[in-house]
C-alpha cells in the first residue's frame, strides 16, 4: 500500500504545477503577441497573403488578397487555388505544393491569375509550409504580388527592370515550441509570412524608436542592427528620409494604417529607393502604441520608371523633330489622349482642348471635315486602317497640312473599343512642293519667252529686212519707210522684252540689290514717261503726269522706274489712237497710292484674275496688234511687294483700265 505523500512532497509538486501554469501563461501571451504580429503584417503588406490546405482549398485570405481578385470575403472563402489561377498555370501550382512537401525552396514563381470578371493579371508568388503541433506539414502560406504593370513596362525599358531577388531566408524568428496547437499554428504562420516577404520589417513606437526588425536581405539595412536597435529613426537615417518615415508613422497611428511614402538612401553599393507600408500593432500588454513598418526595396521599379521616363522623353524629342504626334481615342468613354507634339501641331494648350472626337473635328479645316469624318467612320464599319491627307485651321487663322493614320482595336464581339493613330505635319513639305510648282511655272514661262515670244518678232523683222534687201530698188520711198518703221518697232519691242527678261531673271536669282531712298515721285514719273515718248507719239496718245511735285516716296529708283514704265507700256498697248493715259498719286497714311489709268479697250474679269500669275498665259494683242508676254506685270508685282506694298487692277471692257499700287511714303 502506497504511503501518503509528505508535506514536503506536496509542496514540491505544487511548485512544479505553478511553474507549468506560469509557463502556460507565458506561452499564451507569446501566442497572442505572435497573432497580433501576424495580423499587423497581413494588414500592412501591400501584397496578398493567403493560406490553403494541402489540397488547395483556401482557408484564409487577407483583405488585399480578396481585393486583388475582385471577390467579396464570403465569395472567396472555400475556393480552390485552381479557381483563381489560369488554366495554363494549374500544373505549375500542383508541382509547387509537391516540391514544398519534398523540402525544396522554390523562391518566387509567376502565375497567370483570373479575376472574378474574367480579366487576366500576373502574380509573383512566394510560398511556405505551415506545420501542426507534431511538426507535420498541414497548410501552405502564399504571398502574392501583382506584377502586371511591371511586366507590361519591361519591353518599353529594354528589360532594365529586373525581377525582385529570390527570397533570402538568412533570418528566421526562433520561437519556443508552443504547447497548444493554436500557438503552434500562429507562430508557424508568422514565421512563414516574415520569411516569404522580400522586405525589411521594423517594429517601432510612435516616436520612431526601433524595437525589433526582420530583414530578408541584410545588405539593404542602412547600418548594422546593433547600431539601430532601441534607437530612434532620427538618430539613424539622414534627415530627409527620417522625416518621411516619422510622418508616415504618425499617420499610421492616427488612421490605423498608411502606405505609399517613398524615400532614397545611399548605401555602399549604390542609391536605393524604398516604399513604406505601416499598420498599427494592437498589444494590450504594451502601454505605448507601436507599429509594424514594412520597408520595400523599389529600386528596380524606380529604375524602370526612370528608364521609361527617359524613353518617353526621347520619343517626345523624336516626334518633335519629325513633327509627328500620336493619339488614342477611348471609343467607349469618348476620351481622346494627345501627345505633346499634337498639341504643338494644332497650336493648342491642353486646357484649351475638350479631349473628345467632336473637339478634334472642330479643328479640322471646314472644307475637309466631312472627308476626315467619313474616313474614320468607314474604317470602323469596314474594320480597316486608313491614311488621309487633310488640312487644319488653327485659331490664329493659319492653315496646316497633315497626314493622319489610324488603326482601331475591337473586342471579341467585334465592337470598336479604341483607336490609335498618328498625325504628321507636312506643312513645310507642302510649301516646298508649292515653291517647286512655282519654280516649274517660272521655268516654263522662261522657255515660252525664249522659244516663242523672242522668236516671233525676230522672224517678222528678218522677213521684212530680207524683202528690203532683195527688192530694195523695186520699192518706192513710202513702202521702204513703212518696212523700216515695222522693223524699228519690232526692235524696240524686242529690246523692251529683253530688258524685262534680264531684269526678271536677276530678280529670280536674288541678285538685284534693294536700295530704298528718298525720291520725288513727280520727277521720276516724268523721267520714265519721257522714255516712252516715241510710243505715245506713234499712237497719238496723250500721257499726262498728274502727280503733285511735292510727293516723296521711300523706294528703290530702278525698281520703281521699272514698275511705272511697264504699266505705261501696258496702257499704251491697249489704248486706241488718240486715247488718254494719266499717272496719278495720293496719300494713304503711311503709303502713297499710285495709279496708271487709260481709256482703252479694258480687260475681261477672267483675264484680270490671272494677270499677276507667272503660270498663266495672259498675253493678248494690243489695239495695233502689239504682242507681249505678260512678264512686265509679273515684274511689277514682285517689285511692289519688295517695297512692302501691293498691286491690283480696276477695269471694264471697252471702258479702260486702271492699275493701282502702293509703296511707302518717305517720312523724316
Amino acid at each position: 500500500m502506497k504511503s501518503k505523500p509528505t508535506y514536503q512532497e506536496l509542496e514540491q509538486e505544487n511548485k512544479i504545477l505553478r511553474q507549468k501554469l506560469e509557463i502556460s501563461k507565458q506561452d499564451k501571451k507569446k501566442s497572442k503577441e505572435n497573432e497580433d504580429k501576424f495580423n499587423a503584417v497581413a494588414n500592412a503588406s501591400p501584397d496578398g497573403i493567403g493560406i490553403s490546405d494541402l489540397e488547395g482549398i483556401i482557408e484564409f485570405a487577407a483583405p488585399q488578397t480578396i481585393a486583388m481578385w475582385g471577390y467579396t470575403k464570403e465569395e472567396f472563402s472555400g475556393k480552390l487555388i485552381y479557381d483563381v489561377i489560369h488554366d495554363n498555370s494549374h500544373v505549375r501550382a500542383t508541382n509547387m505544393i509537391n516540391e514544398l512537401l519534398k523540402g525544396n525552396n522554390l523562391g518566387a514563381i509567376e502565375y497567370d491569375m483570373v479575376r472574378k470578371d474574367g480579366s487576366i493579371f500576373i502574380c509573383e508568388v512566394n510560398c511556405s509550409l505551415l506545420y501542426d503541433e507534431n511538426n507535420k506539414p498541414e497548410k501552405v502560406l502564399y504571398i502574392q504580388r501583382d506584377i502586371t504593370n511591371r511586366k507590361k513596362a519591361e519591353p518599353k525599358i529594354h528589360n532594365q527592370n529586373q525581377e525582385y531577388e529570390a527570397i533570402n531566408e538568412e533570418l528566421r524568428l526562433t520561437n519556443i515550441e508552443l504547447q497548444t496547437s493554436q500557438s503552434q499554428n500562429i507562430n508557424s504562420q508568422l514565421t512563414a509570412t516574415i520569411n516569404a516577404l522580400p522586405d525589411i520589417v521594423f517594429e517601432t513606437d510612435s516616436k520612431g524608436r526601433i524595437y525589433n526588425y526582420y530583414a530578408s536581405n541584410a545588405e539593404l539595412l542602412y547600418t548594422k542592427p546593433e547600431e539601430f536597435l532601441n534607437k530612434k529613426i532620427d538618430d539613424i537615417l539622414p534627415k530627409k528620409a527620417a522625416t518621411i518615415c516619422n510622418n508616415a508613422i504618425e499617420e499610421a497611428i492616427e488612421k490605423g494604417k498608411y502606405s505609399g511614402a517613398v524615400y532614397s538612401l545611399k548605401l555602399p553599393h549604390g542609391i536605393f529607393w524604398f516604399e513604406l507600408s505601416i499598420a498599427l500593432k494592437t498589444d494590450n500588454n504594451i502601454p505605448e502604441k507601436r507599429v509594424i513598418m514594412l520597408v520595400r526595396d523599389i529600386t528596380d521599379r524606380k529604375k524602370a520608371e526612370q528608364a521609361l521616363k527617359e524613353s518617353e522623353e526621347k520619343l517626345k524629342k523624336a516626334q518633335q523633330i519629325a513633327k509627328i504626334g500620336h493619339w488614342e481615342l477611348d471609343i467607349i468613354n469618348n476620351k481622346l489622349i494627345w501627345s505633346d507634339e499634337i498639341f504643338r501641331i494644332f497650336d493648342l494648350k491642353p486646357q484649351e482642348f475638350d479631349a473628345t472626337y467632336e473637339a478634334f473635328l472642330e479643328n479640322i479645316h471646314p472644307d475637309d471635315r466631312n472627308k476626315v469624318n467619313e474616313a474614320y467612320t468607314n474604317s470602323l464599319k469596314n474594320k480597316l486602317s486608313y491614311e488621309i491627307e487633310h488640312r487644319l485651321l488653327l485659331k490664329s487663322g493659319e492653315t496646316k497640312y497633315v497626314i493622319e493614320k489610324c488603326n482601331t482595336e475591337y473586342n471579341k464581339k467585334g465592337e470598336p473599343i479604341s483607336s490609335i493613330g498618328t498625325i504628321l505635319d507636312i506643312t513645310e513639305r507642302k510649301k516646298v512642293e508649292q515653291a517647286l510648282k512655282e519654280s516649274n511655272k517660272t521655268k516654263d514661262k522662261f522657255f515660252s519667252i525664249i522659244s516663242h515670244d523672242l522668236k516671233s518678232p525676230f522672224n517678222s523683222m528678218l522677213g521684212f529686212s530680207k524683202m528690203l534687201d532683195e527688192k530694195f530698188e523695186k520699192y518706192d520711198t513710202e513702202k521702204k519707210k513703212k518696212f523700216i518703221n515695222i522693223i524699228n518697232q519690232g526692235l524696240q519691242d524686242t529690246y523692251k522684252l529683253l530688258e524685262n527678261l534680264l531684269t526678271w531673271s536677276r530678280s529670280q536669282r536674288g541678285s538685284i540689290d534693294f536700295k530704298p531712298e528718298k525720291l520725288n515721285l513727280h520727277l521720276l514719273a516724268k523721267e520714265t514717261s519721257g522714255l516712252l515718248h516715241q510710243s505715245t507719239e506713234n499712237k497719238s496718245i496723250k500721257l499726262k503726269n498728274k502727280i503733285a511735285d511735292n510727293i516723296y516716296v521711300d523706294a528703290d529708283k530702278d525698281m520703281l522706274s521699272t514698275i511705272i514704265r511697264n504699266l505705261i507700256s501696258n496702257a499704251i498697248k491697249f489704248t486706241q489712237k488718240g486715247g488718254d493715259i494719266s499717272i496719278n498719286a495720293k496719300n494713304k497714311q503711311q503709303f502713297i497710292e499710285i495709279s496708271v489709268k487709260d481709256n482703252g479697250i479694258g480687260i475681261s474679269k477672267e483675264i484680270q484674275s490671272k494677270l499677276f500669275d507667272i503660270g498663266e498665259n495672259t498675253s493678248t494683242q494690243g489695239t495695233e496688234n502689239e504682242t507681249g508676254t505678260g512678264l512686265g506685270l509679273i515684274l511689277c508685282k514682285e517689285f511692289v511687294e519688295k517695297h512692302g506694298g501691293k498691286i491690283w487692277i480696276k477695269s471694264e471692257e471697252e471702258k479702260g483700265s486702271e492699275f493701282v499700287f502702293i509703296i511707302p511714303i518717305f517720312s523724316n
